[in-house]
């Protein structure tokens, strides 16, 4: 929508992945259901033997929720937002699975959220998905980088060593300058019976261990 544009920004995609991961991803992806399921009791995060655990910073709109200005009965959030001086109501569709996500990545990783939208907009839905503020930092549109008429996050940014750090997100603009460290997820708009997080999160769970 023309309008959401005023609340979040994204750049011009560009086909990207850490290629020596991208396979292992679509091959545990198409076979979820036969994969062993994560157990708290039984596997460790390796960062806990090393004492400085891994960042994923997980961006927020069509990775993990939808919103819009237009009403649409599947919302799960709804609030008013004033932005250059207009009031706007948003409308917003969660992830199916999002904080179970969120809180098992926290058994795991360090968690960023880092959003170019706006911070008016993206506190109250960010509050909203993780409220026990398991996500150690939050970034919004001024810790983006302009380029190329769009919004880019340099991941160098976090002060942290690049093959420590993870993005998942649903623009590969979004880490065009960070190509290897980039995890593409589908696009989320309505699909109450999408299982996107629920599928990858046995992915990010390995790659912590191994990588």
């Amino acid at each position: 929508m023309q309008k959401n544009q005023i609340i979040y920004s994204q750049g011009q995609e560009k086909r990207s992945f850490c290629q020596r991961l991208c396979c292992c991803f679509e091959y545990l992806k198409k076979n979820a259901q036969q994969m062993n399921k994560y157990h708290p009791e039984i596997d460790t995060p390796k960062s806990s033997f090393i004492g400085q655990r891994k960042i994923i910073v997980l961006d927020l709109d069509e990775t993990l929720v939808h919103s819009q200005f237009e009403h649409f009965d599947c919302h799960d959030l709804s609030f008013d937002i004033v932005v250059q001086q207009q009031n706007f109501k948003v409308y917003v569709i969660i992830r199916p699975g999002v904080k179970q996500f969120i809180e098992q990545l926290n058994n795991f990783y360090d968690i960023i959220f880092w959003t170019a939208s706006l911070k008016e907009y993206a506190i109250p839905v960010m509050d909203y998905i993780d409220p026990d503020r398991k996500a150690v930092e939050r970034l919004f549109r001024e810790s983006c980088t302009p380029l190329n008429n769009g919004l880019t996050k340099d991941l160098t940014k976090l002060g942290r060593d690049l093959k420590d750090v993870i993005i998942v997100d649903n623009s590969v603009f979004s880490f065009i300058m960070n190509n290897e460290n980039g995890l593409k997820i589908k696009d989320f708009f309505y699909d109450k019976l999408d299982n996107e997080l629920e599928n990858l999160l046995p992915f990010l769970i390995w790659i912590q261990q191994v990588w």
